[in-house]
């Protein structure tokens, strides 16, 4: 798990190579990118991608 820390020359302070949990999938990105796109009420999202997302819609919630 040292990837980053060899690429960016990140070091402990005993010198060592720092090591990351970081797998770089871009979480945080992908929440807010889905926020900014389809804004922050998901109950006003659409139902693909509330059924891509969580396997549920609002046609499942009706009557």
């Amino acid at each position: 798990m040292d990837h980053f820390g060899r690429i960016w020359k990140l070091r402990c302070a005993n010198g060592a190579v720092a090591h990351s949990a970081c797998i770089a999938f871009g979480m945080e990105r992908l929440a807010l990118a889905l926020l900014h796109h389809h804004g922050c009420d998901v109950e006003a999202w659409p139902d693909n991608v509330r059924e891509l997302l969580w396997g549920d819609s609002r046609e499942q919630h009706c009557c």
